[in-house]
């Protein structure tokens, strides 16, 4: 929802925090007659507040009261992005906050909407749990404990459990005697009942996986199977008499386990290990073995089919961070300005050095373009105290869509979208790396083909902040152009479906059928801020690139379901720079010297978004 860039200052003081109380409370005594747009303005009020004065000691409040207003309004609207806005909310209130009287609140609120809104009852006691461990002496546990004692015992699942390892004399091999392979119906269903066995036969082939200390990512791949598949995920408590860590398992109906699928031994801080076996003819069984999780996802992505496993843990505190973190910094000095030359000419063809610029016939053409282009370097900023801390943005990952065996778009003159983005992404983070202190990381600086789910994975395991993923736009017809940015949320613009459709390399009915299970996996996506980071980067990058492209049209901010974005766990947009299918825009992407104008105004977005949070 919001799409305006925050001010800095005092415009953001506790005056202004009580005014929108005050205009809050207004609503709530007449709430049943209000326009939406007044509990929109509100909302926003309360968000600026908290995202602009994030130290506020009236922060946490103004956030809630951003949580509760959202959940209000839906029982007005009936409105799914209302009811997934407040759910978001409340649920990233602990996170940030975790000391604050409101959390315990935010996090049994979640509970609530949870169990009483979605009826999903299994994530609902999880979050209970969780409020229950991390705040026992709270009035919220007290209650949440009470909806956990109505609910039973089958629905209750342990969080950010940790365990000893199980006995080494225990074998690695699910079997009938394993308490991992239970019947499913000894299990609370999140999935429909599996259909009969389809005619095409699917074999488990591959697990790739991608971890760091707090994330990990494991990606279950088959035999180029491109249809529908279905699964059951459950969740099994630890059992210390056995020796039996917690489990999730994940049950793939009418597939086949490949004989030389071997079980994956990972000992990270959230898997043990991955096992994998033919539970019975039709279901192959895939257990990963607990050490600590805190929250868990499941999702199946299309074309090829693949199930993506995204497992997350609680960071250990690190108490000598912020002392650490002052004293490099008060050994740093201070940023020196630089003067930012032109561009060096693009390299003959055949060369390989300086910025990759890729001269064969099926890569770039080559084109009479003017001089490159002198573009000034931002002023150097003494380093901030969130900095100084550790704090704030400090990595950024920058994605170049598609490549190898994925052109992208195939644009003016056979321009292929693979390299123009590739080209643009080097030049931001060299861009990014001369003109700023951010650690800037790439997912790929090569033309290489990437699976979509690999490079937030990427991101993630990079502990990157801010995620930006650069693209090029098409269409039919040739006359359309424009520059736009999405963040990833639910949509029903039919242009931005089929956006999302090009880009996920699926059909739009199959991206009807993502929005379908979209909202649990965008819970804890930090949409607000993706949709500042958005306007932040494309205010820049398209007031920029005006100087050089008069006609440019400004396309705007949009949202959409993207597969790249899916999962991420920091701000993230996706970019489309032009579209290469239009004569005039395809022709400027050709030229070295537009490709690094959008560059340093995509960058200098980001370096704005990263020196005001």
């Amino acid at each position: 929802m919001l799409l305006s860039a925050p001010l800095l200052g005092n415009e953001y003081n506790e005056d202004y925090f009580f005014g929108v109380k005050s205009d809050y409370e207004r609503l709530l005594r007449n709430e049943s007659t209000q326009f939406r747009s007044a509990w929109l303005k509100v909302i926003e009020g309360f968000e600026l507040f908290y995202l602009n004065r994030p130290d506020s000691p009236l922060a946490p409040e103004a956030m809630y009261n951003a949580g509760d207003a959202y959940f209000r309004l839906y029982r007005l609207s009936s409105k799914d992005y209302d009811l997934e806005q407040s759910l978001s909310t409340f649920r990233t209130l602990p996170r940030r906050y975790a000391d604050s009287e409101k959390a315990p609140d935010a996090a049994f609120q979640a509970g609530r909407l949870y169990e009483e809104e979605k009826n999903d009852i299994l994530l609902a006691a999880r979050l209970y749990e969780q409020l229950i461990e991390r705040y026992p002496r709270s009035q919220a546990a007290v209650d949440a404990l009470q909806r956990l004692d109505a609910m039973g015992d089958i629905v209750r699942s342990p969080a950010n459990v940790s365990t000893r390892r199980p006995s080494a004399t225990r074998s690695t091999v699910p079997t009938l005697e394993d308490p991992a392979v239970v019947k499913p119906t000894q299990v609370a269903a999140t999935n429909p009942v599996p259909s009969p066995a389809a005619s095409e036969e699917v074999e488990l082939i591959k697990v790739d996986t991608f971890s760091n200390a707090e994330y990990t990512r494991a990606v279950l791949r088959f035999n180029g199977f491109d249809g529908d598949i279905s699964l059951k995920k459950h969740w099994l408590r630890e059992d210390r008499n056995l020796g039996m860590p917690p489990r999730l398992f994940v049950d793939l109906f009418n597939v086949r386990k490949s004989e030389k699928l071997e079980n994956l031994e990972l000992d990270n801080t959230q898997l043990q290990g991955i096992r994998m076996a033919q539970y019975d003819r039709e279901t192959v069984r895939v257990v990963f073995d607990i050490n600590s999780v805190s929250d868990f996802k499941v999702f199946v992505l299309q074309n090829p089919v693949r199930v993506v496993v995204d497992l997350i843990s609680e960071p250990e505190p690190d108490p000598m961070a912020v002392t650490r973190n002052l004293l490099v910094a008060a050994k740093t000095p201070p940023p020196v300005a630089q003067s930012i030359q032109a561009p060096a000419a693009p390299p003959a063809a055949g060369s390989r050095g300086g910025e990759v610029l890729l001269a064969e016939r099926s890569k770039l053409p080559a084109s009479d373009e003017p001089e490159p282009l002198q573009l000034a370097s931002l002023e150097p900023r003494a380093i901030s105290l969130a900095k100084q801390l550790g704090l704030g943005v400090n990595t950024v990952v920058i994605d170049a869509g598609h490549g190898g065996r994925d052109p992208g778009a195939v644009g003016f003159n056979g321009l292929l979208e693979k390299d123009v983005v590739l080209d643009i992404a080097l030049k931001t983070a060299a861009y990014l790396r001369r003109n700023s202190d951010l650690t800037v990381h790439l997912t790929r600086e090569t033309d290489k083909f990437l699976p979509l789910e690999a490079r937030t994975a990427i991101a993630n395991t990079k502990r990157a902040d801010l995620f930006v993923s650069i693209h090029t736009n098409a269409f039919r017809d040739p006359n359309v152009h424009g520059l736009e940015t999405y963040y990833l949320n639910i949509t029903s613009d039919p242009r931005a479906m089929e956006v999302a459709a090009r880009e996920n390399a699926i059909s739009q009915k199959s991206v009807s059928d993502l929005q379908n299970i979209l909202n649990d996996l965008m819970l804890n996506t930090k949409i607000n801020e993706s949709a500042i980071l958005a306007q932040v980067v494309h205010n820049d990058m398209f007031h920029g690139i005006r100087r050089h492209h008069p006609q440019a049209r400004n396309a705007g901010i949009k949202k959409a379901p993207f597969y790249v974005l899916i999962g991420a766990q920091m701000p993230s947009i996706l970019i489309e720079t032009g579209f290469i299918t239009n004569p005039r825009e395809g022709t400027l992407l050709a030229q070295e010297s537009y490709r690094q104008a959008l560059a340093e105004n995509i960058a200098k977005g980001i370096i704005r978004y990263a020196e005001n949070h």
